[in-house]
């Protein structure tokens, strides 16, 4: 019997070990119905006490991206009634799966880069400012779409009602009913697909039921036909963003406020150019468009710099 009772404590405290093990390893939502697991190799874990409702969930996913796979079910535990689902990260968009489980070492990639990304207008990820995706969003290249219209890769903003209409709170990617795609700060936190109860758990609020608007994006192709002086100022933006994205910010290394002070020189210097060059331009039309999508883009570029001083 003892020998029973010992088996049955290594069972239990295996168990504990392994939902500590899920927690470190960024679960959404243990707590929830079902919570996803993001392991270090980008796999996915779908965690809950009903196969069936797990087996929904992964299905959702797999619909999304046209995935023709049948979703396996495994029972961890009987008597804690604890199942799981293990997602092939690799068979997710490459967009997705290269940065499953990505962190950068300093603050600044957040919701609002991660939506321009998905829509192409912009290619790199560091911090970007709202007035940047709202300049895209209100534009003839998106149109809002009505929740019951909804397909993967539509962009979700959460407004704050009590700021104002052009307040944004929150930006993600709408997958499935009750999947998303999402980087929910600026700061701690890492690109992962999750549950629309864990995000609700995060911001403290019915987040979707409160002022959520979707929009769908057409293909940006304007950034490779600028003409002229907009395309060597578009050269030099990209040169700057992926210095940025990929030099600086994946690097273990502190940074030098003399780089700093050089980057914000520099980038100060590209803004004054481009307002001079706004004389020079019709007030209407694509290429003041891009103009002006430019010049958000250096700011939030300005803005990235300065979370440097915000190291993790």
């Amino acid at each position: 019997m003892k020998f029973f009772k010992k088996i049955n404590l290594i069972k239990y405290f295996t168990f504990g070990l392994l939902a500590t093990l899920l927690i470190t390893l960024r679960a959404d939502n243990l707590s929830s119905e079902f919570s996803i697991v993001t392991l270090p190799n980008g796999d996915l874990i779908f965690l809950g006490n009903s196969c069936d409702k797990l087996t929904e969930k992964v299905n959702q996913l797999y619909s999304s991206f046209s995935l023709d796979l049948k979703p396996q079910c495994n029972n961890s535990s009987e008597k804690l009634n604890a199942s799981y689902i293990l997602v092939r990260g690799n068979l997710l968009p490459k967009w997705i799966y290269d940065n499953q489980f990505k962190s950068f070492q300093y603050n600044g990639p957040n919701c609002f880069n991660l939506a321009l990304v998905n829509v192409g207008a912009v290619s790199q990820y560091h911090f970007s400012s709202q007035w940047e995706l709202l300049h895209w969003l209100d534009s003839d290249y998106c149109s809002e779409v009505k929740n019951d219209q909804l397909k993967p890769g539509d962009v979700g903003v959460n407004f704050h009602d009590s700021r104002g209409p052009y307040s944004v709170r929150h930006a993600f990617v709408w997958l499935s009913k009750d999947l998303v795609y999402s980087k929910n700060s600026r700061n701690q936190s890492y690109y992962r697909i999750q549950s629309r109860e864990a995000m609700d758990e995060l911001f403290e609020s019915n987040f979707f039921k409160s002022s959520v608007r979707y929009y769908r994006c057409k293909e940006i192709k304007g950034w490779d036909n600028l003409e002229g002086n907009l395309n060597s100022y578009y050269q030099q933006v990209t040169f700057f963003e992926k210095t940025i994205s990929e030099q600086l910010l994946p690097t273990s290394e502190k940074l030098s406020q003399k780089i700093k002070r050089k980057l914000i020189s520099d980038l100060n210097e590209l803004r004054e150019s481009l307002i001079n060059k706004e004389e020079s331009l019709d007030n209407k039309g694509t290429s003041y468009f891009y103009y002006v999508a430019l010049r958000l883009r250096v700011s939030s570029l300005i803005g990235q710099v300065l979370l440097f001083n915000e190291r993790r």
